[in-house]
């Protein structure tokens, strides 16, 4: 009776560490996120102003009107711009600094660079 406790109990406790473990991976994903949202200010490489507003659920809005919605994946910012029926992905490198308040975005294909700073 006693080994089939043992069993269980090891089997128990390697259940609770992979499960664990999952959760702290689903954490680590949404820390990401969070340092995304909020309002970001910037000047375009003409000197125009440019906005980004990056939600909690996934969407964002430009100073332009531009709606759409953002994930994090393989280490990019893919935002997808929604115009009407139209749906366009920008893909963006992207480095955080200055305690997560300032956002430089390098638009991929294009090699456009915005310097973002969390207002």
């Amino acid at each position: 009776m006693s080994k089939h406790l043992l069993i269980i109990g090891i089997a128990v406790l390697l259940l609770a560490v992979g499960l664990s473990g999952c959760n702290t991976r689903l954490h680590t994903e949404r820390n990401i996120d969070d340092r995304f949202v909020g309002i970001w200010e910037g000047e375009d490489e003409l000197g125009y102003a440019v906005s980004i507003n990056f939600s909690s659920d996934g969407g964002f809005s430009t100073i332009y009107g531009e709606r759409g919605k953002y994930e994090i994946k393989d280490e990019g910012l893919f935002m997808t711009v929604m115009t009407g029926d139209l749906k366009a992905v920008q893909i963006y490198e992207y480095v955080f600094s200055d305690n997560n308040n300032t956002l430089l975005l390098n638009e991929l294909g294009i090699n456009r660079s915005i310097v973002y700073t969390r207002q």
